[in-house]
């Protein structure tokens, strides 16, 4: 008779696997300190600094289709050095197309939750909270990832704009494409 010993090699994988994730989670919160203390030094930026995010905000604007388009596909790729301006660009992205007819915007954060909690303090305060809060529904919130029922679409009639930041999980973003295509097609 020979003994299957699968079951404690699942048992271990189990624990080994929690113990990695309390790690990851772990450092995770130490580098969020690390970039909060870095973002809090480089929060004054320079007038050509200013300009520059302005500048090429608009140029990508200007790539973008027409909203008014009855079919169109956009998305784009953010890509830069850790605390290189990133989230910064993509709130002026979104702001001024958010000024055309775009209504619905999207931002694929990091896979952990404290990179979409950091990415979405910055999203909340530089669009949300500038002055426009009535001008925005924030499907996702500094402590809430995406997390409603795929049961019919978004209300996005009207003049009001959507946004979610939402984290790189599988489940997450299953559940919002089951609702973004339940959402009518001609909004």
């Amino acid at each position: 008779v020979v003994e299957c010993s699968w079951t404690d090699d699942l048992v271990e994988l189990a624990k080994k696997s929690k113990n990695r994730a309390q790690k990851l989670e772990r450092e995770s919160r130490e580098l969020e300190t690390k970039i909060g203390e870095l973002e809090a030094s480089q929060k004054n930026r320079s007038d050509d600094e200013i300009q520059g995010v302005d500048r090429d905000s608009t140029a990508v604007v200007s790539l973008l289709s027409n909203p008014a388009l009855p079919a169109f596909k956009d998305r784009g790729l953010v890509i830069g050095h850790v605390q290189s301006g990133k989230t910064g660009n993509m709130a002026a992205v979104v702001a001024k197309a958010a000024d055309t007819r775009y209504k619905f915007f999207v931002i694929l954060s990091g896979m952990t939750d404290v990179l979409r909690q950091q990415t979405q303090t910055r999203i909340t305060d530089d669009i949300i909270n500038n002055g426009y809060t009535e001008s925005w529904h924030a499907w996702t919130g500094i402590e809430s990832d995406f997390n409603h029922p795929p049961t019919g679409g978004f209300p996005v009639g009207g003049a009001q704009k959507h946004i979610a930041v939402i984290k790189k999980n599988a489940g997450i973003l299953r559940r919002f494409i089951r609702k973004l295509r339940q959402t009518p097609k001609n909004l």
